[in-house]
């Protein structure tokens, strides 16, 4: 853990209302305004990141880290020589290794790692006996490309 922020911003949440034909009181979906917590860390694998958690029900929460990081951890921990310029790769020492080190990172291996975020962030959930559905709000895909430049004189 890094550090951790709070907001108020808009959010999903639920109001009660009266079903005028079966009479019945139901919750109907709306928007407001609660507090988020944005839980800033580093982790051994996803590297810098965060977790932005409401406060609310229905408890969402949005994830971001940068698979870049993921690779460099990777790259690290096999000591595979690389360096970065801010976001991408100028230098990669085994290129091969490094693409099986990314090919590596599979959706299941996610998965787990998500959940366990939950887990530590937002224990809450497990209150409800509900797991959770996560989906993709955002995701880019980098071909990072190194030349080799020859300068005559």
């Amino acid at each position: 853990m890094i550090y951790i922020l709070s907001a108020i911003e808009a959010c999903q949440t639920y109001r009660p209302w009266h079903d005028k034909t079966s009479h019945q009181a139901i919750l109907k979906s709306d928007r407001g305004k609660c507090l988020h917590y944005y839980f800033y860390f580093n982790d051994p694998d996803l590297g810098f990141g965060y977790m932005r958690v409401t406060t609310w029900f229905p408890f969402q929460f949005q994830v971001y880290f940068n698979g870049h990081n993921v690779l460099a951890n990777q790259l690290e921990r096999k000591k595979i020589g690389f360096s970065m310029i801010d976001n991408a790769f100028d230098y990669i020492e085994d290129f091969e290794k490094a693409q099986k080190k990314a090919d590596s990172f599979y959706p299941g291996k996610l998965l787990k790692k998500l959940n366990w975020l939950l887990g530590i962030y937002c224990p809450v959930h497990r209150e409800f006996g509900e797991t959770y559905h996560w989906r993709t709000m955002q995701q880019e895909y980098a071909t990072d490309r190194i030349f080799e430049i020859q300068v005559q004189y």
